[in-house]
């Protein structure tokens, strides 16, 4: 351990301090050899190492014992006189600003546990509405309402539970962008040798850090798409990968056409190819076919293509409609979200279709392809209309928006860049989407 020691001080032109360094052992060590190894390396015996890089470095069985101390250093920053003095707005920087980073380096490399979570947000919750008579006040209004951005109606206060996994999440993503990092070529040595990170499985004895980054690989996993680009990358069983024309950019379906129909072929023919080297995106079903029409196309030029659906409850009769208009590069241009009140699914679904129709026709619009997974059929005064029935997963962009406008807080339109609330169900189409 010395020479070891020695040889990193040598490589790394670093001097090792023994006053400001300490040894740990397990229970199970004998109390001699203990000291023995303290004398050799000059150095103290400690029970409790402490905190490095803000990180208690020894652990117990439970975990919301370990993480503890987040939940400390929260509740000091919240309770006292700052729960007082501070006005509305003074709340919400300490929140935004200092309270909800506290966390981000410790969930960036751990999953905390849901209920953990859930008292941290309920912490900062009691916070934001006061307290009286040493009793919490009314929370007049939900914390996934506040959850969400201003624009929609919240106030932007970060969920910890959903930040927790999209910084998980992130670091998955570094895993897939640096397979040659040295923490990468260490994790795939041990859980996943032969295989893919997207693929990898959690398997026996994995740590807590694995586990982690697994609930982040999981998030990607949901909205990951193979694209194919040169075609080079054979992929595993799980995807089709085929070759595409070096001078034309389209796909190069003559080796596999005696094996597909002529639909199957007319829904590859219309997944669109990357500009760049290399595969990064998934396509096709599990089983290796291709699912037709399961994704969303673009139009041909000059059209603009007007996608919409409504999302309507039954016993209230409370609708709320989605419209996307996109162009036939892909490219987000206008987005727009109503609540209304409807007597059926049916005319809701009208109502979506002809909301989006005027809603196009007062941006000046007047070429557009109309997709709906709802069979009705309607006409509007267009030059030029294209109408077609899709099924719901080619839809999804419009789908959410619908999903959305229920819970607004009423219309709300968008031109050219998407809200965040949409920017991820955008790109699982595999298509251009502004940041």
């Amino acid at each position: 351990m010395v020479a070891i020691l020695r040889s990193y001080c040598l490589a790394s032109g670093q001097l090792l301090n023994t006053d400001k360094s300490c040894c740990f052992f397990s229970t199970n060590s004998p109390n001699d050899v203990k000291n023995s190894i303290c004398e050799v390396l000059g150095m103290a015996l400690v029970e409790n190492p402490g905190v490095y890089l803000g990180l208690p470095t020894a652990w117990g069985k439970s975990k919301k014992g370990v993480l503890k101390f987040v939940k400390d250093r929260i509740l000091g920053k919240l309770q006292g006189w700052k729960q007082l003095l501070l006005s509305q707005a003074g709340k919400e920087v300490l929140v935004k600003a200092v309270v909800q980073a506290i966390p981000a380096y410790p969930m960036s490399v751990f999953k905390f546990p849901i209920t953990f979570c859930k008292e941290l947000d309920s912490s900062i919750g009691n916070f934001w509405w006061g307290q009286k008579n040493d009793s919490n006040k009314i929370h007049w209004v939900s914390w996934e309402k506040l959850g969400l951005a201003k624009v929609e109606g919240g106030m932007g206060f970060r969920n910890f539970s959903e930040f927790n996994l999209a910084l998980l999440a992130m670091q998955g993503w570094r895993l897939l962008m640096n397979p040659d990092s040295l923490w990468a070529c260490i994790l795939k040595d041990k859980y996943f040798p032969d295989g893919n990170v997207l693929n990898a499985k959690k398997g026996a004895n994995a740590s807590w850090v694995w586990s982690s980054i697994l609930e982040g690989l999981n998030v990607i996993n949901q909205g990951v798409q193979w694209q194919v680009v040169n075609g080079e990358s054979k992929g595993t069983k799980r995807y089709v990968i085929m070759h595409r024309s070096p001078t034309t950019r389209s796909w190069n379906v003559e080796p596999i056409r005696q094996c597909i129909s002529a639909q199957e072929e007319a829904a590859i023919l219309a997944i669109p190819l990357g500009p760049r080297d290399g595969n990064i995106f998934r396509i096709g079903r599990d089983d290796g076919g291709v699912s037709p029409g399961l994704t969303w196309c673009a139009p041909p030029n000059p059209f603009l293509k007007l996608n919409v659906d409504a999302s309507w409850q039954n016993v209230s009769g409370l609708t709320g409609l989605g419209i996307i208009i996109r162009n036939h590069k892909g490219e987000f241009k206008f987005r727009k979200v109503l609540k209304t009140t409807t007597g059926s699914v049916e005319i809701a679904e009208a109502q979506a279709i002809i909301e989006g129709l005027s809603f196009a026709l007062e941006n000046g619009i007047t070429h557009v392809c109309v997709e709906s997974d709802s069979k009705k059929d309607l006409k509007s005064k267009f030059f030029a209309v294209r109408w077609t029935w899709i099924p719901r997963e080619a839809n999804a962009v419009a789908d959410a928006a619908a999903a959305i406008a229920v819970g607004g807080m009423g219309t709300e339109v968008w031109v050219d860049r998407p809200p965040s609330s949409l920017v991820h169900v955008l790109s699982r189409d595999g298509l251009p989407c502004p940041p």
